[in-house]
């Protein structure tokens, strides 16, 4: 889901779902914010439909996330 602070949006929240396996196996965790994809910046929800359009045809991906006071960059393997 989006996340905004001070009105703003800074990411995407996200939480396991269905497969909750694969999630963990990634190295994410429920509630992380997800600020940017391979460096793009996830602040301006328009954009989501391009991060999505090139990630659809990628190999991997990184993601730059806030997990409470910390940065994380988790690299994922979407083969």
């Amino acid at each position: 889901s989006i996340h905004r602070e001070n009105g703003q949006v800074v990411g995407y929240k996200i939480r396991p779902g269905r497969n909750v396996d694969m999630f963990n196996s990634f190295g994410l965790k429920a509630d992380d914010i997800v600020t940017a994809v391979n460096g793009m910046p996830l602040n301006n929800p328009s954009q989501i439909m391009e991060i999505y359009q090139n990630i659809s045809s990628a190999t991997s991906a990184n993601l730059e996330i806030r997990r409470g006071d910390s940065m994380v960059n988790v690299d994922i393997n979407l083969q």
